[in-house]
């Protein structure tokens, strides 16, 4: 299986982000989090490295002066 290239897997994973409603700050700060571990990690797919980015995306909202979502949630 061949591997991705790291701006290959950070345009992937911004792309994925975005459509979830993530601002495109935001969610091209998590992909270079999630890339880094794609590179990191020998067994590591697109898949973990996109989930690696949205778990960066929750633990950082925990921070005070967080990242914050494009739209707002409805209730």
């Amino acid at each position: 299986m061949s591997r991705f290239t790291t701006l290959q897997i950070e345009k992937q994973i911004t792309d994925a982000l975005i459509a979830a409603g993530n601002s495109e700050e935001v969610a091209h700060t998590a992909a270079i989090e999630g890339a880094n571990h794609y590179e990191k990690h020998s067994g590591a797919t697109a898949l973990t490295a996109l989930a690696w980015a949205k778990t960066f995306i929750k633990s950082s909202r925990k921070i005070k002066g967080r990242l914050k979502r494009s739209k707002k949630r409805r209730m």
